[in-house]
């Protein structure tokens, strides 16, 4: 089971109760949750729940961009350790990476990868959550956002915000106001597109012996995220198939700076296959993007490699035993 520490969004009460007049104990009695556990920064709460309350929040606010709302409303001290690893880095690349390598002290199921390819760096967003993750997904980018925005002193600039969601009901040109740059709906990811040169930005304030001594203690204490291969070889085929509707075996490898050898014994130590594994990323990301987006089901056929959208309605139903229309339905949503 994948969680949150409830820190990073302790404004959530306050948010409601201030801005929106909503009553806590009524509106904790309609969604089943306890806004006193909020006292406890540091408790780990189930991240579909939390998923769930930020939709919930979402309609009980008209807010259709509360997620960006709430991130707004955070300071960046509630990142916590994260923060002082991220703003202790010499550059951008090195922060994001930092960040990327920490993020499971605050959340597991929330991913970010950074990828450069031909002048262009794309950070993207996955959360591994089955169902509709259009707030969370708006709170973790706008934190995002402002994080780098603050660590580079408003020098980095991406050129746009990519969401897989549709453009809100109510508040779209608020939500473009709010970030003053292009942002595409009903995109193939979540995620910021910006310029590869932009990397190389140094971080405001840094400090390299805080960063060592950070990194020391994260090794000392246990906290270093444990070997993941698994979960990089997955990251790097759902990069391949956003960036280029596929991923073969031999750009695997090199996105991963192993040999093909290398990557294909590492599989059969876990009892896999490439093919196995690719099959698996491919229905994860149809089913995040038929949940999450409006894109016709034949554009997002294309984007997970199937050229036929007849044999992707039969595969999509032989590994979920629905039809893509049938996921799709709203009653799937909740």
């Amino acid at each position: 089971m994948n969680y949150v520490r409830l820190g990073v969004m302790d404004k959530l009460p306050e948010l409601l109760q201030q801005t929106f007049g909503v009553d806590l104990a009524a509106f904790g009695h309609e969604t089943g949750f306890d806004f006193s556990r909020f006292a406890e920064p540091d408790l780990l709460y189930p991240l579909a729940d939390i998923l769930q309350l930020l939709e919930h929040c979402a309609e009980k606010t008209g807010m259709d961009h509360f997620g960006a709302l709430l991130a707004r409303a955070q300071n960046h001290d509630s990142l916590g350790l994260m923060l002082m690893y991220g703003a202790s880095a010499q550059t951008l690349a090195e922060s994001m990476q930092s960040v990327i390598d920490n993020i499971h002290l605050n959340a597991t199921g929330v991913q970010y990868q950074l990828v450069a390819e031909q002048g262009f760096a794309y950070l993207l967003l996955h959360i591994d959550q089955p169902g509709n993750s259009r707030q969370g997904a708006l709170f973790t980018l706008t934190q995002c956002y402002l994080l780098f925005r603050a660590l580079t002193a408003n020098k980095w600039c991406p050129g746009r915000l990519c969401l897989k969601q549709p453009p809100p009901a109510r508040q779209a040109a608020a939500l473009r106001q709010m970030f003053n740059l292009t942002i595409q709906f009903n995109a193939d990811f979540d995620g910021y597109i910006f310029d590869a040169a932009q990397l190389s930005l140094e971080i405001t304030n840094k400090d390299r012996r805080t960063f060592a001594l950070i990194q020391d203690y994260l090794k000392l204490s246990g906290q270093t995220q444990t070997d993941n291969k698994l979960s990089q070889i997955k990251a790097a085929i759902r990069a391949g198939l956003l960036l280029r509707q596929s991923c073969q075996l031999p750009e695997l490898a090199a996105a991963m700076h192993m040999s093909v050898r290398a990557v294909q014994y590492y599989l059969q130590q876990h009892q896999l296959k490439f093919q196995q594994v690719l099959a698996q990323v491919r229905f994860e990301l149809a089913c995040d993007l038929l949940c999450n987006s409006e894109q016709p089901i034949s554009v997002i056929a294309e984007q997970v490699g199937f050229a036929d959208i007849a044999v992707f309605s039969r595969s999509f139903k032989k590994h979920t035993g629905l039809s893509p229309s049938q996921y799709r339905r709203p009653g799937k949503l909740t």
